[in-house]
């Protein structure tokens, strides 16, 4: 009875690994920020500690943390470049060691020239891969549109109309390609483009949160793996057929060689 709730709860734990969802949140307001993280943890990417640090709106005690945090990053750095170099001239006494007591090995015979493979074949491949893996993705791909908020301005009202209509145009194309891309979801009211006469610098608010559950990457993967095997049997196959074909020629030349009469 032990062990069956012993599996049972590695079944559920698994399950909830597969259904948990890794998030990538893209923000624009003025400043570019990228966060990453998976079951509602997110971790910073951009921008880094250093650029923090040069902002003129943060606070003192925010930039004291900011500094232990480089500090922290910069020690822990330096412990790895440590460890890696004494690994690497440890590699490398273990190799000269060993270069010493080898023996000098005769030279191999010449292999076999491997056959060419086709380039072209190989770019139609990777081009159908790349197709089925990217259809498939999309279809896993949830994508959260909070902001997509755009200004155009300028100095002159004729070039402050003319970049609202690019501006509109843009929006229009990128919401369908996202659309036809994967399954976007965008609440009402968060697209709006407009134009302001009396400003003279664009402006622009993105806020995106893209999604996608592990199970999806790990069945993306796996369509991956079974793509390539695919294709590497059926290169198998049609290399034995040719080497079939060569060698059925060859013995019908030896026959007719065999059946001419003698003189």
């Amino acid at each position: 009875m032990t062990v069956f709730w012993i599996l049972a709860l590695f079944c559920l734990l698994v399950l909830l690994v597969l259904l948990c969802p890794i998030e990538v949140h893209v923000r624009y307001d003025g400043k570019f920020t990228l966060r990453a993280g998976a079951a509602g943890i997110r971790f910073r990417i951009l921008p880094s500690w250093e650029t923090l640090l040069n902002d003129p709106t943060l606070s003192l005690e925010k930039k004291r943390r900011i500094r232990k945090k480089i500090l922290k990053k910069e020690a822990r750095a330096e412990r790895k470049a440590a460890k890696k170099a004494l690994a690497e001239a440890k590699k490398t006494k273990g190799r000269k060691e060993s270069d010493r007591k080898k023996k000098p090995k005769e030279k191999d015979e010449k292999k076999a020239p491997k056959r060419k493979k086709s380039l072209f074949r190989d770019i139609r491949f990777l081009a159908r891969a790349v197709k089925i893996l990217l259809a498939k993705f999309g279809r896993r791909l949830k994508v959260r549109l909070r902001t997509l908020s755009l200004t155009a301005a300028s100095g002159d009202a004729a070039k402050t109309a003319l970049l609202y209509g690019g501006m509109a145009q843009a929006a229009a194309y990128l919401l369908a390609v996202l659309d036809s891309f994967s399954r976007l979801t965008c609440r009402r009211g968060a697209v709006s483009v407009s134009a302001d006469f009396l400003s003279e610098t664009p402006k622009a608010e993105i806020d995106v949160l893209f999604s996608i559950r592990v199970g999806s990457l790990l069945s993306l993967g796996f369509s991956a793996v079974w793509l390539f095997v695919k294709e590497g049997f059926a290169k198998a196959g049609k290399r034995d057929a040719s080497d079939g074909a060569g060698m059925d020629s060859g013995e019908r030349g030896k026959k007719k060689e065999a059946a001419k009469p003698s003189l």
